[in-house]
């Protein structure tokens, strides 16, 4: 009699509860990945948002007031000719020069609303917008230091000059006082001369002489 042998089941790994456990942690792992990461980057651009709202505030203060620094030198040299003075002239040109990459840079500001009449894609390159800043936010901090460097040189200069001019005014006015009182002291001695001619007394103190006093005939 011949004897068949049984043959046993061969079991597939992958059918396995323990692969099938596997399989399915691995699953969620790689969605909660996902979902991890999509709510660390809405965060983050939720603070992006935020904190270039604050900076661009910043930034516009400052550089409103290096436009107005920029325009009081101006307006101080407004009668001179500037190529008599290169270095205020290459300084005003550096003014100009951060004004311009501000107002490049402010493409890249959030807060602008898309109309109903606006495309998709626009409305598109809007959201894309909003997270430009990360990006740019090096550049835009070196457009800000430059603009208050400049701004504080502009200032400077703007403020030895109107000393300059503080003290050329005294100088004016120390010189306009000297002639005048040259002038005085001419007079005196003339009004001195007049009264000893006519015999007339002469003040002791002759500096200080009394307009009220009438002279007493000898």
């Amino acid at each position: 009699m011949s004897h068949n042998p049984t043959t046993s089941p061969v079991l597939d790994c992958s059918d396995s509860p323990l692969s099938i456990t596997g399989n399915v942690i691995g699953i969620l792992t790689f969605a909660y990945a996902i979902f991890i990461t999509l709510l660390y980057r809405s965060k983050k651009l939720t603070k992006a948002k935020d904190e270039s709202k604050r900076f661009y505030i910043r930034a516009e203060r400052v550089h409103s007031s290096l436009i107005e620094a920029q325009k009081r030198l101006e307006a101080y040299f407004s009668t001179l000719d500037l190529s008599m003075n290169p270095e205020i002239g290459l300084l005003l040109e550096d003014a100009r020069y951060w004004a311009f990459q501000y107002k490049q840079g402010l493409r890249s500001k959030p807060g602008y609303k898309p109309t109903t009449e606006e495309t998709e894609a626009e409305k598109r390159r809007e959201a894309m917008a909003k997270g430009f800043y990360l990006f740019i936010k090096e550049d835009m901090d070196k457009v800000v230091e430059g603009m208050l460097q400049t701004r504080a040189t502009l200032d400077g200069t703007y403020q030895v000059l109107l000393n300059s001019m503080i003290v050329d005014e005294i100088r004016e006015q120390k010189t306009v006082f000297e002639v005048q009182s040259q002038s005085l002291s001419k007079q005196r001695a003339m009004i001195i001369n007049i009264m000893s001619a006519l015999n007339l007394e002469v003040p002791a103190d002759s500096t200080s002489m009394d307009s009220t006093s009438k002279p007493e005939l000898s």
